[in-house]
């Protein structure tokens, strides 16, 4: 991967190299570069074909403009092995990858796992159904994307495909870096990425474990690979969620699994939500628990890893068909449950019980024990709600205030300031808990807190950072959904040494102007939600890779921003069938 300033260079001037030669590796209008295109030379040769078969990678000529070769591909649904190209190069070279995504097959999208023999993982060049310019009805093209810069001695390329998605590779391009283009990246790996720049939080879920294999197996480098693109950007930790109230997604004996013998009709609510859970359960019949993988590759690649616990503990389900499976504590305690102001009974438990929060402080010890975490954030904003008019809420009220709350209205300050004491109390002994964790662990365990943009409106769901912070319970806090740093939560982490992370509205490129102008106010970093969601769009993880470059994320702002294309090759003959312009509409189109 490359900066910047090199990457819009390579858009600017890598036009179309190739020489159109007959032999298998070719060199480009620069004499050093080679072009890797007849991948027949894949092995074993015993998984080619040169017919469409099931099990094996097909081989299909082509012709395209300035390049002609052999590629080599298997659709969505096909399950060809791995498969190795001998590179035969030597020291450091950017390496390029032309891939064909053809829309004419209507096997929707691509995705091609690649590896080097010395790669900790796989990493994936994933796109969605093809669209323009690449592929229309009258054309169907090659892209080429620059992949990574890398020492190519000894080294062999391993190509995997994942079942459920297609994948055709056209060639291998490979360009030798200069002396001085190998210092500048080993200096930016080494000094761009060091600490002081690390500020951008990478939140996932947890529940995407499928996110890079589809409906295939998973595998120990798949789970590594879903951080691997973190190892030289801005990230600074991963904050993987652990559980979903009374739900975990590791083997607890407080909580009760997600994916346990009783989920059968969670599955039945979506396929995708059937395949997570089912490749969930086999990794944890294999004995292999994600956070703990995750965990060791996230400190391997010197960064943070921190569990996420939600701690909002809900029964079946708004829909009430059972979508949510309630759990063992939720079923067993009707008397914890959120009350209406009528007194109707809510499919929720409250957290003005002590008994709601001891379970789940329970949890977050039980996984904070199990999993080598830095640190453990608690995410209010998957509530986002925790309490009603239970009995506890209207005795702590009538007790500072002398009035039955039953008789104010739902938004009356004085109710909401009530409820969110149980939080902050709440929190301060997640605190003390953590403490005790810490202390046998040998290092201090850090909290943070992600809440809500704005006072008012963390009040309206019952909390207070501000008071977190002021009683120096959070380490961090991050802020979501919010339009601009708060400068009451500002001047509070400012003054108690807590740390601000914003996580602002919008799409991206106005997500960063509002983290520019929060920098100048104070924030430290940026956070961002399910980054496995988005780390796959080019231009929004151009901002996130260098979200703690202020200077890089204007330069950013301020131009265009460069497309990962080096070049889109139209094609023209496919097994010496002509593909290109009229021809292809005639061949593959029946109109309608």
């Amino acid at each position: 991967m490359q900066n910047l300033a090199l990457s819009i260079a390579l858009v600017l001037n890598c036009i179309f190299p190739w020489s159109i030669s007959g032999a298998e590796v070719i060199s480009a209008s620069d004499s050093s570069t080679i072009v890797i295109r007849d991948l027949s030379r894949f092995e074993p040769q015993a998984h080619l074909s040169n017919s469409l078969q099931a099990n094996s990678w097909q081989i299909l000529s082509y012709e395209a403009e300035g390049i002609s070769g052999n590629m080599i591909g298997a659709l969505a649904l096909s399950e060809p092995p791995d498969i190795t190209l001998s590179l035969r190069a030597k020291g450091w070279h950017k390496v390029y990858i032309g891939y064909w995504n053809p829309m004419f097959t209507f096997d929707f999208g691509t995705m091609l796992k690649l590896k080097l023999t010395d790669d900790a993982c796989f990493e994936t060049i994933i796109e969605g159904s093809p669209e323009a310019p690449a592929e229309t009805v009258w054309q169907t093209s090659i892209r080429e994307t620059l992949w990574k810069s890398a020492d190519l001695t000894g080294q062999d390329l391993i190509f995997r495909k994942v079942r459920g998605m297609k994948a055709f590779l056209a060639y291998v391009k490979l360009v030798p870096m200069s002396p001085k283009e190998v210092a500048t990246i080993s200096t930016e790996r080494e000094q761009k990425w060091g600490p002081e720049h690390r500020k951008v939080i990478a939140a996932i879920d947890g529940s995407e474990i499928t996110r890079y294999t589809s409906e295939d197996k998973v595998r120990v480098e798949d789970l590594r690979e879903i951080i691997e693109r973190y190892r030289y950007s801005d990230v600074a930790k991963v904050v993987w969620a652990v559980n979903y109230g009374e739900k975990t997604n590791y083997p607890s004996e407080i909580g009760r699994l997600t994916c346990d013998e009783n989920a059968e009709q969670f599955w039945l609510l979506n396929p995708r939500y059937r395949n997570k859970e089912l490749r969930l359960r086999e990794l944890l019949d294999a004995g292999i628990i994600p956070e703990a993988v995750i965990a060791e590759h996230a400190h391997a690649m010197g960064l943070k890893f921190e569990i996420m616990i939600r701690p909002a503990i809900i029964g079946e389900g708004s829909s009430f068909l059972g979508t949510h499976q309630a759990g063992d504590f939720f079923k067993e305690h009707p008397e914890y449950r959120i009350e209406a102001q009528d007194g109707t009974p809510i499919e929720k438990l409250s957290y003005a019980y002590p008994e709601v929060q001891e379970f789940m402080l329970k949890l977050a010890e039980e996984a904070a024990i199990k999993f080598d975490i830095d640190g453990l954030c608690i995410a209010f904003v998957r509530g986002p709600m925790f309490m009603g008019w239970e009995k506890p809420v209207a005795d702590a009220f009538h007790k500072t205030y002398g009035k039955d709350m039953r008789n104010i209205s739902e938004d009356d300050a004085r109710l909401l300031e009530t409820r969110a004491e149980f939080l902050t109390n709440f929190t301060r002994a997640l605190r003390r808990k953590l403490d005790e964790v810490g202390k046998k662990k040998g290092r201090r365990i850090g909290l943070s807190a992600w809440v809500w943009g704005d006072r008012q409106r963390n009040l309206s769901y019952e909390l207070n950072p501000i008071e977190m912070i002021e009683g120096q319970v959070l380490d961090e806090v991050i802020l979501h959904d919010c339009e601009k740093l708060d400068p009451e939560i500002a001047a509070a982490a400012k003054a108690n040494g807590c740390k601000v992370y914003l996580y602002p509205t919008g799409y991206y490129a106005e997500q960063f102007r509002k983290l520019l102008d929060a920098y100048k106010e104070g924030a430290y970093g940026f956070a961002q939600w399910d980054i496995d969601s988005v780390q796959d769009d080019f231009a929004r993880w151009g901002y996130l890779r260098v979200a703690g470059h202020p200077e890089e994320v204007e330069m950013l702002l301020s131009q265009p921003t460069a497309s990962k294309e080096i070049g889109i090759v139209p094609l023209q003959k496919i097994n010496g069938k002509a593909i290109s312009s009229r021809a292809l509409w005639m061949s593959c189109y029946s109109g309608g």
